[in-house]
């Protein structure tokens, strides 16, 4: 598995071998990678009825290339004033 490419639907049986998999997909493809946003299993079971695995560390994960750039902002910084 340590030579495969990473793709859609691919399944892992934790995060731990997600975690191994990612550092070594980054360290062949010269990319890094940090997490862009994240919800843990915990905070996910306190909010929700459908309860998941503590086998797993995040409900939902989004990675993004750290040198991406920096994020849009669509405001000016600027209130409006009620007339």
């Amino acid at each position: 598995m340590a030579e495969e490419d990473l793709t859609v639907g691919q399944k892992f049986s934790d995060f731990e071998q997600f975690d191994s998999f990612l550092e070594s997909y980054m360290q062949r493809t010269k990319q890094i990678l940090c997490i862009a946003y994240a919800r843990t299993v915990e905070q996910h079971n306190k909010m929700r009825t459908k309860k998941l695995r503590a086998k797993l560390k995040y409900a939902y994960v989004n990675y993004r290339c750290q040198s991406g750039g920096k994020e849009r902002h669509r405001g000016l910084g600027i209130r409006q004033v009620p007339r």
